[in-house]
Protein backbone atom coordinates (compact mmCIF):
# COMPACT_ATOMS: atom_id res chain seq x y z
CA UNK A 1 0.00 0.00 0.00
CA UNK A 2 1.36 3.41 -0.95
CA UNK A 3 1.78 6.17 1.60
CA UNK A 4 -0.95 8.23 -0.09
CA UNK A 5 -3.44 5.39 0.23
CA UNK A 6 -2.32 4.49 3.76
CA UNK A 7 -3.01 8.00 5.01
CA UNK A 8 -6.23 8.64 3.11
CA UNK A 9 -8.97 9.16 5.73
CA UNK A 10 -11.91 6.80 5.50
CA UNK A 11 -15.18 8.48 4.64
CA UNK A 12 -17.84 8.36 7.28
CA UNK A 13 -21.34 7.13 6.46
CA UNK A 14 -22.51 10.76 6.33
CA UNK A 15 -19.64 11.69 3.99
CA UNK A 16 -20.54 8.77 1.74
CA UNK A 17 -24.15 9.94 1.53
CA UNK A 18 -23.00 13.47 0.71
CA UNK A 19 -20.68 12.16 -2.00
CA UNK A 20 -23.46 10.05 -3.50
CA UNK A 21 -25.84 13.00 -3.47
CA UNK A 22 -23.26 15.16 -5.26
CA UNK A 23 -22.76 12.54 -7.98
CA UNK A 24 -26.50 11.99 -8.47
CA UNK A 25 -27.18 15.73 -8.52
CA UNK A 26 -24.55 16.32 -11.19
CA UNK A 27 -26.24 13.70 -13.35
CA UNK A 28 -29.61 15.40 -12.90
CA UNK A 29 -28.21 18.95 -13.13
CA UNK A 30 -25.14 19.23 -15.39
CA UNK A 31 -25.28 23.01 -14.99
CA UNK A 32 -24.79 22.62 -11.24
CA UNK A 33 -21.79 20.40 -11.93
CA UNK A 34 -20.25 23.06 -14.15
CA UNK A 35 -20.92 25.78 -11.59
CA UNK A 36 -19.20 23.64 -8.94
CA UNK A 37 -16.21 22.95 -11.17
CA UNK A 38 -16.96 19.23 -11.45
CA UNK A 39 -15.75 17.87 -14.79
CA UNK A 40 -17.53 15.37 -16.97
CA UNK A 41 -20.90 17.05 -17.46
CA UNK A 42 -20.06 20.02 -19.67
CA UNK A 43 -21.82 18.77 -22.79
CA UNK A 44 -25.35 18.86 -21.36
CA UNK A 45 -27.91 21.24 -19.88
CA UNK A 46 -30.58 20.65 -17.25
CA UNK A 47 -34.02 19.27 -17.85
CA UNK A 48 -36.04 22.30 -16.73
CA UNK A 49 -39.43 20.66 -17.19
CA UNK A 50 -41.71 19.72 -14.28
CA UNK A 51 -40.40 16.15 -14.56
CA UNK A 52 -36.80 17.34 -14.32
CA UNK A 53 -37.57 19.38 -11.22
CA UNK A 54 -39.50 16.46 -9.72
CA UNK A 55 -36.51 14.17 -10.22
CA UNK A 56 -34.25 16.57 -8.34
CA UNK A 57 -36.83 16.98 -5.57
CA UNK A 58 -37.11 13.18 -5.28
CA UNK A 59 -33.33 12.97 -4.94
CA UNK A 60 -33.48 15.54 -2.15
CA UNK A 61 -36.21 13.59 -0.35
CA UNK A 62 -34.38 10.29 -0.66
CA UNK A 63 -31.15 11.82 0.58
CA UNK A 64 -32.88 13.50 3.52
CA UNK A 65 -34.39 10.20 4.64
CA UNK A 66 -31.01 8.52 4.42
CA UNK A 67 -29.35 11.33 6.37
CA UNK A 68 -31.99 11.18 9.09
CA UNK A 69 -31.22 7.50 9.57
CA UNK A 70 -27.45 8.00 9.71
CA UNK A 71 -25.91 8.99 13.06
CA UNK A 72 -22.99 11.43 12.91
CA UNK A 73 -19.58 10.01 13.72
CA UNK A 74 -17.91 13.31 14.59
CA UNK A 75 -18.29 17.09 14.68
CA UNK A 76 -17.72 17.36 10.92
CA UNK A 77 -20.61 14.96 10.33
CA UNK A 78 -22.87 17.06 12.53
CA UNK A 79 -22.06 20.14 10.43
CA UNK A 80 -22.65 18.22 7.21
CA UNK A 81 -25.97 16.90 8.47
CA UNK A 82 -27.14 20.34 9.57
CA UNK A 83 -26.16 22.01 6.30
CA UNK A 84 -27.61 19.35 4.02
CA UNK A 85 -30.80 19.01 6.05
CA UNK A 86 -31.41 22.76 5.86
CA UNK A 87 -30.63 23.11 2.15
CA UNK A 88 -32.39 19.96 0.95
CA UNK A 89 -35.38 20.56 3.18
CA UNK A 90 -35.75 24.06 1.80
CA UNK A 91 -35.39 22.77 -1.76
CA UNK A 92 -38.34 20.45 -1.15
CA UNK A 93 -40.39 23.26 0.39
CA UNK A 94 -39.75 25.44 -2.65
CA UNK A 95 -40.65 22.60 -5.00
CA UNK A 96 -43.87 21.83 -3.12
CA UNK A 97 -44.77 25.54 -3.28
CA UNK A 98 -44.40 25.48 -7.07
CA UNK A 99 -41.52 27.94 -7.22
CA UNK A 100 -40.02 26.07 -10.18
CA UNK A 101 -43.20 26.77 -12.15
CA UNK A 102 -42.73 30.55 -11.97
CA UNK A 103 -38.95 30.79 -11.89
CA UNK A 104 -38.61 33.85 -14.10
CA UNK A 105 -36.93 37.17 -13.36
CA UNK A 106 -34.38 39.56 -14.74
CA UNK A 107 -31.43 38.44 -12.60
CA UNK A 108 -31.26 34.79 -11.58
CA UNK A 109 -33.56 32.42 -13.45
CA UNK A 110 -33.06 29.91 -16.29
CA UNK A 111 -33.28 32.79 -18.77
CA UNK A 112 -29.88 33.88 -17.43
CA UNK A 113 -28.33 30.64 -16.17
CA UNK A 114 -28.68 28.73 -19.44
CA UNK A 115 -26.55 31.42 -21.06
CA UNK A 116 -24.23 32.06 -18.14
CA UNK A 117 -23.14 28.44 -17.82
CA UNK A 118 -21.02 28.95 -20.94
CA UNK A 119 -18.96 31.53 -19.04
CA UNK A 120 -17.86 28.77 -16.67
CA UNK A 121 -16.70 26.31 -19.33
CA UNK A 122 -13.11 25.67 -20.25
CA UNK A 123 -11.98 26.89 -23.67
CA UNK A 124 -8.57 25.28 -23.98
CA UNK A 125 -8.27 22.70 -26.73
CA UNK A 126 -10.53 21.05 -29.26
CA UNK A 127 -12.21 18.81 -26.67
CA UNK A 128 -13.39 21.81 -24.66
CA UNK A 129 -14.80 23.46 -27.77
CA UNK A 130 -16.49 20.21 -28.81
CA UNK A 131 -18.24 20.32 -25.43
CA UNK A 132 -19.33 23.89 -26.08
CA UNK A 133 -20.80 22.84 -29.44
CA UNK A 134 -22.76 20.02 -27.81
CA UNK A 135 -24.05 22.25 -25.05
CA UNK A 136 -25.00 25.01 -27.49
CA UNK A 137 -26.95 22.46 -29.48
CA UNK A 138 -28.87 21.58 -26.33
CA UNK A 139 -30.01 25.15 -25.59
CA UNK A 140 -33.21 24.70 -27.58
CA UNK A 141 -34.30 21.57 -25.68
CA UNK A 142 -33.45 23.17 -22.33
CA UNK A 143 -35.50 26.28 -23.07
CA UNK A 144 -38.42 24.24 -24.40
CA UNK A 145 -38.41 22.21 -21.18
CA UNK A 146 -38.31 25.49 -19.25
CA UNK A 147 -41.34 26.75 -21.14
CA UNK A 148 -43.20 23.58 -20.17
CA UNK A 149 -42.72 24.48 -16.50
CA UNK A 150 -43.77 28.10 -17.00
CA UNK A 151 -46.81 27.01 -18.97
CA UNK A 152 -47.89 24.61 -16.23
CA UNK A 153 -47.36 27.38 -13.69
CA UNK A 154 -49.55 29.72 -15.71
CA UNK A 155 -52.31 27.10 -15.77
CA UNK A 156 -52.08 26.97 -11.97
CA UNK A 157 -52.08 30.78 -11.62
CA UNK A 158 -48.40 30.70 -10.65
CA UNK A 159 -47.12 33.44 -12.93
CA UNK A 160 -44.29 35.92 -12.34
CA UNK A 161 -44.96 39.64 -12.28
CA UNK A 162 -45.17 41.47 -15.60
CA UNK A 163 -42.10 43.59 -14.86
CA UNK A 164 -40.03 40.44 -14.51
CA UNK A 165 -41.51 38.99 -17.69
CA UNK A 166 -40.71 42.11 -19.68
CA UNK A 167 -37.14 42.16 -18.36
CA UNK A 168 -36.69 38.53 -19.36
CA UNK A 169 -38.12 39.21 -22.82
CA UNK A 170 -35.64 42.03 -23.39
CA UNK A 171 -32.75 39.79 -22.38
CA UNK A 172 -33.96 36.91 -24.56
CA UNK A 173 -34.36 39.23 -27.53
CA UNK A 174 -30.81 40.53 -27.11
CA UNK A 175 -29.47 36.99 -27.02
CA UNK A 176 -31.49 36.11 -30.12
CA UNK A 177 -30.10 39.01 -32.16
CA UNK A 178 -27.29 38.47 -34.70
CA UNK A 179 -23.93 39.22 -33.17
CA UNK A 180 -25.10 38.38 -29.65
CA UNK A 181 -23.11 36.44 -27.06
CA UNK A 182 -23.58 33.14 -28.89
CA UNK A 183 -22.15 34.45 -32.15
CA UNK A 184 -19.26 36.02 -30.25
CA UNK A 185 -18.56 32.71 -28.54
CA UNK A 186 -18.57 30.85 -31.85
CA UNK A 187 -16.31 33.46 -33.43
CA UNK A 188 -13.85 33.13 -30.55
CA UNK A 189 -13.58 29.39 -31.00
CA UNK A 190 -13.51 29.51 -34.77
CA UNK A 191 -10.72 32.07 -34.81
CA UNK A 192 -8.27 29.94 -32.84
CA UNK A 193 -5.52 28.68 -35.15
CA UNK A 194 -5.61 25.24 -33.54
CA UNK A 195 -9.25 24.65 -34.44
CA UNK A 196 -10.39 22.90 -37.58
CA UNK A 197 -12.68 24.41 -40.18
CA UNK A 198 -15.25 21.74 -39.35
CA UNK A 199 -15.31 22.77 -35.69
CA UNK A 200 -15.66 26.42 -36.66
CA UNK A 201 -18.65 25.58 -38.85
CA UNK A 202 -20.19 23.48 -36.09
CA UNK A 203 -19.80 26.32 -33.62
CA UNK A 204 -21.42 28.80 -35.99
CA UNK A 205 -24.36 26.48 -36.64
CA UNK A 206 -24.84 25.71 -32.95
CA UNK A 207 -24.72 29.41 -32.08
CA UNK A 208 -27.42 30.11 -34.66
CA UNK A 209 -29.58 27.40 -33.10
CA UNK A 210 -29.07 28.87 -29.63
CA UNK A 211 -30.02 32.36 -30.84
CA UNK A 212 -33.15 30.94 -32.47
CA UNK A 213 -34.06 29.17 -29.23
CA UNK A 214 -33.88 32.44 -27.30
CA UNK A 215 -35.95 34.14 -29.98
CA UNK A 216 -38.58 31.45 -29.58
CA UNK A 217 -38.46 31.92 -25.80
CA UNK A 218 -39.00 35.67 -26.16
CA UNK A 219 -42.06 35.02 -28.32
CA UNK A 220 -43.44 32.48 -25.85
CA UNK A 221 -43.04 34.85 -22.91
CA UNK A 222 -44.66 37.69 -24.84
CA UNK A 223 -47.59 35.71 -26.19
CA UNK A 224 -48.37 33.19 -23.44
CA UNK A 225 -46.98 34.44 -20.12
CA UNK A 226 -47.18 38.24 -20.28
CA UNK A 227 -50.99 38.36 -20.77
CA UNK A 228 -51.41 36.36 -17.55
CA UNK A 229 -48.74 38.10 -15.48
CA UNK A 230 -49.87 40.11 -12.44
CA UNK A 231 -49.05 43.81 -12.30
CA UNK A 232 -47.76 43.80 -8.72
CA UNK A 233 -44.19 42.84 -7.93
CA UNK A 234 -45.07 41.93 -4.35
CA UNK A 235 -45.05 38.16 -3.82
CA UNK A 236 -46.56 37.91 -0.34
CA UNK A 237 -45.15 36.95 3.04
CA UNK A 238 -45.08 33.18 2.50
CA UNK A 239 -43.09 33.29 -0.73
CA UNK A 240 -40.83 36.02 0.63
CA UNK A 241 -40.12 33.94 3.73
CA UNK A 242 -39.04 31.00 1.54
CA UNK A 243 -36.95 33.19 -0.74
CA UNK A 244 -35.20 34.96 2.11
CA UNK A 245 -34.25 31.64 3.69
CA UNK A 246 -32.95 30.43 0.35
CA UNK A 247 -30.70 33.45 -0.18
CA UNK A 248 -29.66 34.04 3.44
CA UNK A 249 -29.33 30.48 4.69
CA UNK A 250 -31.25 31.50 7.81
CA UNK A 251 -34.74 32.48 8.93
CA UNK A 252 -35.08 36.14 9.88
CA UNK A 253 -37.83 38.20 11.44
CA UNK A 254 -39.31 39.82 8.34
CA UNK A 255 -40.96 42.73 10.15
CA UNK A 256 -37.82 43.55 12.12
CA UNK A 257 -35.70 43.28 8.98
CA UNK A 258 -38.00 45.62 7.07
CA UNK A 259 -37.89 48.18 9.86
CA UNK A 260 -34.10 47.96 9.94
CA UNK A 261 -33.92 48.35 6.16
CA UNK A 262 -36.19 51.37 6.14
CA UNK A 263 -34.15 53.00 8.92
CA UNK A 264 -30.92 52.39 7.00
CA UNK A 265 -32.51 53.82 3.85
CA UNK A 266 -33.51 56.98 5.69
CA UNK A 267 -29.89 57.44 6.83
CA UNK A 268 -28.68 57.06 3.23
CA UNK A 269 -31.22 59.57 1.95
CA UNK A 270 -30.24 62.05 4.68
CA UNK A 271 -26.58 61.73 3.69
CA UNK A 272 -27.46 62.28 0.03
CA UNK A 273 -29.49 65.38 0.87
CA UNK A 274 -26.59 66.77 2.92
CA UNK A 275 -24.15 66.25 0.05
CA UNK A 276 -26.63 67.83 -2.38
CA UNK A 277 -26.80 70.92 -0.14
CA UNK A 278 -23.01 71.13 -0.06
CA UNK A 279 -22.86 70.96 -3.85
CA UNK A 280 -25.70 73.31 -4.73
CA UNK A 281 -26.63 75.18 -1.61
CA UNK A 282 -29.52 74.77 0.83
CA UNK A 283 -32.63 73.20 -0.68
CA UNK A 284 -30.84 71.59 -3.64
CA UNK A 285 -32.59 68.38 -4.54
CA UNK A 286 -30.73 65.09 -4.91
CA UNK A 287 -31.78 64.96 -8.58
CA UNK A 288 -30.38 68.44 -9.17
CA UNK A 289 -27.11 67.52 -7.46
CA UNK A 290 -26.77 64.45 -9.67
Amino acid sequence: MTDSLRHTPRLSAVDTLAERYAVDLCQLSPMTATAAGIAGYDTELDDLSPDGHAARADLARTTLRALAATPPANAQDRITLAAMTERLGLEIERFDAGEHLRDLNGVASPVQTVREVFDLMGRDGAEAWDGIVQRLTGVSAALVSYQTSLRQGAHQSLTPAIRQVKAAVRQAERLAAPGSFFDELAAEGGALPSQSAALGSALAAAATQARAAYGQLAGFLTEEIAPLAPLDDAVGRDRYRLASRYFLGAAVDLDETYQWGLAELSHVVADMEAVAAQLGGPGTSIERAV
